[in-house]
């Protein structure tokens, strides 16, 4: 998926073209996505792309409406599903969160906020590092839109595999 940070590479490249290609090293192909990727999903316009597996729609971030801006606030995953209708996962927000919605036939629906993956405090985000999550999420029996998450902090990670 090209994340925010690819993004920052389109908008360089639409206000700088003369920096494209690989005198000056600013391109896709510097990112290796396909040496290192099965698949990419680009952001469409100002908005990350989805992707869906299995009925589950994942994207960077999903919109709460006609101006495009990132689902997000206290309940975050109850959110996606309120607005989406369908199970969805994101990171955009770095915390974690989880929501499950079942119908009276017994239909589910389950909403995610995966938390971030990273194993350093950001300088920019101050004490906004304090809320986020880090850590992974592994979907376990992903069909017709439900699994079993487990969710993995990156000191578990660390205790079992440093």
């Amino acid at each position: 998926m090209e994340d925010k940070h690819g993004k920052r590479l389109s908008k360089v490249l639409e206000y700088q073209p003369e920096l494209a290609g690989d005198r000056f090293g600013v391109s896709y192909k510097n990112l290796q996505l396909k040496d290192y990727h099965y698949e990419v999903v680009y952001y469409e316009g100002q908005t990350s792309g989805i992707y869906t597996f299995e009925g589950v729609s994942f994207a960077h971030f999903m919109v709460s409406g006609l101006m495009g801006r990132p689902i997000g606030g206290e309940h975050h995953a109850a959110s996606l599903l309120a607005k989406n209708h369908c199970s969805c996962g994101v990171g955009h927000s770095h915390t974690v969160d989880w929501a499950v919605r079942s119908s009276p036939t017994g239909g589910r629906i389950m909403g995610l906020v995966a938390g971030v993956y990273q194993d350093y405090e950001s300088k920019w985000a101050g004490n906004i590092n304090h809320l986020w999550w880090p850590g992974v999420v592994y979907l376990r029996g992903v069909e017709d839109g439900t699994y079993d998450p487990e969710f993995i902090s990156l000191g578990r990670l660390r205790g079992e595999y440093a």
